[in-house]
């Protein structure tokens, strides 16, 4: 039987999230390498009385989530200053916010919803990845224009805390081109691991590989691994192209 990812609760937080710091907690996360810098920051930003949204920038593959299910590893083994001790981080499942959502208005009806319901659970952090796609969809969608006028307020009067994780493009456009944003959000650059991490990364992930496969896997697969994408994956980025190939 496959082990399901625990869904948050009930109501639209269970509907239309993944509690990662369960996932934590049941061992289902990969293990992080390479960031803890990048986590510290995530936590000191968390911990401030204003701005204290993080947002996760860089370029697609960096491990922009990995930086989340970090934080949500040291959540659940006690890691964590006291005021993040009982906090969920909750990861925005954007298909099935989306699924089903046919006629006009249901989406931006489950926005609101889900919005009330985070504005109500106050150990909640809501990680939005692909932060353009929900505030960026009043000018994309048109139809979505209720859903992103919704959220918005929600973020400028610090209802409710974020993480999000965006492209620099995107950030630019839509989160430092919006005044009232770019006052909740505090940017926190994400760039691509070093090639000595990259190994580490595969290394820590290579006991579950085995485990999956049915294989062994040597240090030199995970160095070739690491090698060849650079050299002839040039459109992608570390660590997620060396992963994928070592998964291939």
């Amino acid at each position: 039987m496959i082990d399901e990812p625990p869904r948050a609760s009930s109501g639209a937080l269970g509907r239309y999230t993944r509690d990662l710091t369960a996932d934590a907690r049941a061992g289902r996360l990969e293990p992080v390498r390479g960031r803890q810098d990048e986590i510290a920051r995530v936590i000191d930003i968390l911990l401030r009385h204003g701005k204290n949204n993080p947002a996760l920038v860089g370029a697609a593959g960096v491990g922009k989530t990995a930086i989340v299910e970090g934080l949500a590893q040291h959540i659940a083994a006690g890691t964590v200053p006291l005021a993040l001790r009982n906090v969920r981080v909750l990861s925005l499942d954007h298909v099935a916010l989306l699924a089903g959502s046919t006629y006009r208005g249901q989406y931006e009806e489950r926005v609101r919803v889900l919005v009330n319901e985070t504005q109500a659970a106050p150990d909640v952090i809501l990680f939005i990845d692909e932060l353009h796609n929900l505030i960026g969809q009043g000018t994309a969608m048109g139809t979505a224009m209720d859903a992103a006028n919704m959220l918005k307020p929600a973020l400028v009067r610090g209802d409710f805390r974020v993480i999000g994780a965006t492209t620099d493009e995107e950030y630019a456009h839509w989160v430092l081109g919006d005044a009232a944003l770019e006052r909740r959000f505090q940017k926190v650059a994400v760039r691509e691991l070093s090639v000595e991490d990259t190994f580490d990364v595969l290394r820590a992930r290579k006991e579950r590989l085995e485990r999956h496969h049915g294989v062994l896997i040597g240090d030199d697969a995970l160095e070739a691994a690491v090698r060849l994408t650079d050299r002839h994956v040039a459109d992608r980025r570390r660590p997620d192209k060396a992963i994928d190939a070592l998964d291939e």
